[in-house]
């Protein structure tokens, strides 16, 4: 495929080209290729539109519609170049936030209360029996949390909400245990790598893939985790 500023310049070229030894005129043949070009657009055909596109100079008279379409190529191919390197981007930036994630969580598992300084417990105050939470900033941006029972630490689920969709496989080797909602959400076990034995709950949503990596223990005491996963 070529880049928009290659594909305009091709253009360019060959309008002169196709004009100046255009003899005569379709009106049908132009609006037929008209048609056909913008469906090949559609579709994100530029190969195909470019052969349309040369085939509507020589059979249409009118240069500011052709000068128009050509407009349309070059605009149409800008779009779905940048659409491509955003969609690129977005995958960088949430395959580090996993990386991040993951290397947190692995670095902690053992003690969550050390996972991050602030710490914000549930009543009652004088007990350990309640759930505790820690928060902390990764990659400059991205919030990330765990929970735990402080009695037993090891009741522990961590989350963070990451841009774009994640797969349970970025986690370290992986089963699938059940998935819901046509796929878009799946929870996983985690059987190989630094979160080993653990569990990874993946749900896609529209501001993003919302993720929770538990313990079974966590699972065992959290009634509406357990919900989540039925």
């Amino acid at each position: 495929m070529l880049h928009v500023r290659e594909f305009a310049f091709s253009l360019l070229v060959v309008a002169p080209l196709a004009l100046g030894g255009c003899k005569k005129k379709d009106p049908a043949k132009c609006d037929e290729a008209m048609k056909t070009t913008r469906q090949a657009l559609g579709s994100e055909d530029f190969a195909l539109a470019k052969q349309w596109r040369e085939y509507a100079y020589k059979n249409c008279d009118d240069g500011a519609t052709l000068s128009g379409l050509d407009k349309e190529i070059v605009d149409k191919q800008a779009e779905v170049e940048k659409k491509k390197a955003d969609a690129e981007a977005l995958e960088r930036e949430t395959d580090q936030l996993v990386k991040l994630f993951t290397g947190w969580i692995a670095q902690h598992r053992a003690n969550p209360e050390g996972a991050a300084v602030n710490v914000v417990c549930a009543e009652p105050a004088d007990s350990k029996d309640h759930w505790c939470d820690r928060e902390r900033s990764v990659g400059g941006k991205y919030q990330v949390k765990v929970r735990y029972w402080e009695a037993d630490p090891e009741a522990q689920e961590y989350t963070t909400l990451a841009p774009g969709m994640v797969k349970c496989s970025q986690f370290g080797d992986t089963t699938e245990v059940s998935q819901k909602a046509g796929g878009a959400q799946k929870y996983c076990q985690i059987t190989g790598g630094s979160l080993a034995n653990m569990f990874v709950l993946i749900r896609h949503a529209g501001d993003g893939t919302h993720l929770n990596v538990v313990t079974q223990k966590f699972v065992d005491r959290h009634a509406g985790f357990r919900h989540l996963i039925q």
